[in-house]
């Protein structure tokens, strides 16, 4: 996997990062932050996220269905994940709501995180965007 991550535009090992599982979207209060960003090929996102996003679509199908409204998937049709890369709102939208955890699993590599500290903590997704051949993921973390 082609991936990298940078803090504060230096370059950091995958295995220093590590997602919030907790109150992300939350800016920490008295810790140091920086700037994240995290580059993988726009291949190896969709191909990593395909099955988790077509889950993700059967099941708020079968929610639509019983509660008689939609969210914003539904609003446009559930289209292809190929489709949805090409809008950051939309992309950003959707890893917040729905696949951060998937995405930053298929980013690391699972085993090598659970083994070794985190030195940053990813709080927030603030952006994620494609330019056709790599997505971007952007935000703030926490610093230990």
């Amino acid at each position: 996997m082609n991936t990298r991550a940078y803090i504060n535009g230096s370059e950091v090992a995958l295995c220093e990062i590590q997602l919030a599982e907790i109150n992300r979207g939350q800016r920490p209060n008295g810790q140091s932050t920086a700037a994240y960003k995290v580059a993988i090929t726009e291949e190896e996102c969709i191909s990593s996220l395909s099955v988790p996003y077509a889950l993700a679509c059967e099941e708020l199908k079968r929610d639509d269905a019983v509660v008689g409204k939609t969210d914003f998937l539904g609003d446009i049709g559930y289209p292809p994940l190929t489709e949805l890369v090409k809008s950051p709102k939309l992309l950003t939208k959707l890893v917040n709501v729905y696949l951060a955890t998937e995405l930053f699993q298929a980013i690391g590599h699972k085993e090598e995180l659970d083994a070794s500290p985190w030195k940053y903590l990813i709080s927030t997704i603030e952006s994620v965007s494609s330019d056709g051949a790599t997505i971007t993921i952007e935000g703030e973390c926490h610093v230990r």
